[in-house]
């Protein structure tokens, strides 16, 4: 991702969802309202690339994507299991790629108004920042599995054309 690009609010949005996931598994006293209190400042923007450009984010789908992902963890899990080998669990995923997937997956999910095509980008720039390139092509195997299987706004020819089996791409 372009450090200097004008980044839409709901990417910025998504890219901290990303991050207070990997904080909640990480901190035993995690909580929504103070990890906000942290990444944002008093007009919404934060600096996500600690380069001093400030990066505005939509804070109620923040707060919805983040929450959601939280407090649907053991759905999400159970679909994210279905994507991965008979080898690996997701308890097994390094913590960045399984918050990711997480977020992905929610939206998926519960956010039936955003374009599959839209979230499937999203999460795979938000993985190429934060991954290397058999990482985010890990991402980009388990959503795109994941998005032919849960949503039906995907193209036909898509679908038909998708290998239905088991992603096994190393994270």
């Amino acid at each position: 991702m372009d450090q200097n690009c004008q980044l839409f609010p709901r990417s910025v949005s998504r890219f901290i969802s990303v991050q207070g996931v990997f904080q909640a598994f990480s901190c035993k006293n995690f909580t929504i309202e103070s990890f906000l209190d942290f990444r944002l400042d008093s007009q919404d923007q934060c600096d996500l690339f600690d380069d001093g450009s400030l990066h505005k984010a939509d804070r109620t789908h923040l707060i919805t994507l983040l929450q959601g992902t939280l407090e649907k963890q053991e759905v999400i899990n159970e679909y994210l299991q279905t994507a991965l080998s008979s080898q690996r669990t997701v308890l097994g995923l390094e913590l960045v790629t399984r918050a990711i997937l997480l977020c992905g997956i929610w939206e998926l999910l519960f956010s039936p108004k955003t374009p599959v095509n839209v979230i499937l980008d999203e999460y795979i720039t938000i993985s190429k920042c934060l991954l290397s390139e058999k990482g985010y092509g890990f991402i980009n195997g388990v959503l795109d599995k994941l998005a032919g299987q849960i949503r039906s706004d995907r193209p036909p020819h898509l679908v038909e054309k998708m290998d239905m089996k088991t992603v096994d791409t190393a994270a």
